[in-house]
């Protein structure tokens, strides 16, 4: 008789097989439990180039061009360049409504029209 094998992966680099009749049992004690005394999320204070990029949806040459134009207000700690949170949101609410659709190319036109 084949005794047959189910996968189950503990860690990411160590997959471990199980006979499938204790597999449940198993995996009922690998589940971990939920933190009793987590700590609660407080947003960044600050973001690193990249976090901004990926933040804000910006690439990483408008995010050094908002730095020197004064529009982004960022700070050094050491070598690393920190961009405070309440900046970057600023910078991002100032920033004017998209124009989508028909009313977007319509304004286009007529912009063309106008020059």
């Amino acid at each position: 008789m084949r005794l047959r094998i189910r996968t189950l992966h503990l860690t990411q680099y160590s997959p471990k097989q199980i006979p499938v009749d204790k597999f449940d049992s198993v995996a009922d004690d690998c589940r971990a439990e939920p933190a009793e005394t987590a700590p609660p999320w407080r947003p960044p204070l600050g973001y690193t180039i990249d976090g901004a990029v990926e933040a804000s949806g910006f690439s990483r040459t408008r995010v050094y061009d908002e730095i020197a134009a004064g529009r982004l207000k960022a700070v050094k700690a050491c070598r690393r360049t920190i961009i405070l949170a309440n900046s970057l949101a600023q910078l991002i609410k100032s920033l004017p409504p998209a124009e989508i659709g028909k009313a977007a190319k319509m304004a286009a036109l007529e912009a063309r029209n106008e020059k």
